[in-house]
């Protein structure tokens, strides 16, 4: 067994991750949205806060940032493993925890936690992993909810170079699920979560036509999916709308439409699973993209707090499918898909991850 990585300021982080777990310790129902959002933003901070940019150009902060996610998901209180794998000369690992329910049936939730380039990477993706320790928090206090067992992964190697190559971590993950042939119900990625703006026409779409049916202002969360996973996204959207103040938009299109496969979903509707990708829509909003300028700063932490809220009750054993959404719904039924599932890479470049 390899040693764990030491982060220099560990002691630090975990008494100030001790300090905001135990005053979030609080059923759903009693979680104040102001609490919530102080903890989102504390995630970000520490995650952006590394000396330098948590990539695989740096691997010291890339470690320290795996190291800081698995120490929140340990005071979370669910159990950590490390997923370590080569890829140019390096080891990288994912961070994995599951929440047993009992149920035989499984759902993944996701995030990566690596940067682009030399930003701080605030809402790309600090935003998505904060997230998911947040969501593995609540779900974990309210695992009797459940309709599924959960199983978390912070993902490494997501951005360029690694991006639609074998050497992503969520490919890795993926491609385990296959190989002990584990079932799984549907997937759900956080890629950017936080940033959002009221002003008129910030909000753009791959197709100008989108504008006469999506809005304008860049103030909503999209789920977003591909035909087969139609069901995971209606049920998610109509929680979110049920259950918060943020307005939800969906889309389902194929991979074809540009952005509607720029994260690790791809992976997974790659072997053929259900997978849905949570977003702020990134560059179709954020000019702060890839940029040293996505700082904690331009984050809307109370924003985040409700789609967190609305994602978890997702998860719930309350039905959330109705008529309104009977039409973008297809017939329920995971399993293992009975296609090859060699994943054949496209090039890199930056028009498939600009």
């Amino acid at each position: 067994m390899k040693p764990p990585h030491v982060n220099p300021r560990g002691l630090m982080t975990l008494l100030t991750l001790a300090v905001s777990i135990c005053a979030l310790s609080t059923t759903l129902a009693d979680e104040k949205p102001t609490q919530l959002a102080s903890s989102l933003e504390t995630h970000v901070l520490k995650l952006t806060g590394t000396e330098r940019p948590r990539s695989y150009m740096h691997m010291e902060s890339l470690n320290a940032a795996a190291d800081y996610v698995e120490a929140a998901l340990k005071m979370a209180g669910v159990t950590t493993k490390s997923q370590e794998y080569e890829a140019s000369g390096k080891t990288f690992r994912n961070i994995i925890c599951r929440i047993e329910t009992g149920s035989p049936r499984t759902v993944l939730l996701g995030a990566h936690y690596d940067v682009c380039g030399p930003g701080p990477g605030a809402d790309d993706n600090a935003s998505g992993v904060a997230g998911l320790i947040e969501l593995a928090r609540i779900l974990q206090l309210n695992k009797e909810k459940l309709k599924y067992s959960v199983e978390i992964i912070a993902f490494t190697n997501e951005e360029p170079p690694f991006f639609r190559t074998k050497a992503m971590g969520s490919y890795i993950h993926a491609q385990s699920l296959w190989n002990r042939k584990q079932t799984i119900e549907y997937v759900v990625v956080l890629e950017m979560i936080g940033f959002y703006s009221d002003e008129a026409e910030s909000q753009s779409y791959p197709i100008p036509s989108m504008r006469k049916i999506y809005p304008s202002s860049g103030n909503f969360v999209a789920v977003v999916g591909n035909d087969h996973s139609a069901d995971a996204v209606a049920s998610i959207k109509q929680a979110i709308q049920k259950n918060t103040n943020v307005d939800c938009q969906s889309l389902i299109a194929p991979p074809s439409l540009k952005g509607m496969d720029f994260s690790d979903h791809l992976n997974y509707w790659a072997l053929g699973m259900k997978a849905v990708m949570i977003t702020d829509t990134a560059f179709y909003r954020n000019k702060n993209y890839h940029q040293q300028t996505d700082k904690s700063t331009t984050l809307d932490y109370n924003k985040m707090a409700e789609v967190v809220k609305g994602l978890a009750a997702s998860f719930y054993k309350t039905p959330t499918i109705n008529s309104e959404h009977a039409e973008d719904a297809m017939p329920r039924g995971a399993g293992r898909p009975a296609i090859n599932p060699a994943y054949k890479a496209p090039a890199k470049d930056q028009s498939s991850h600009p």
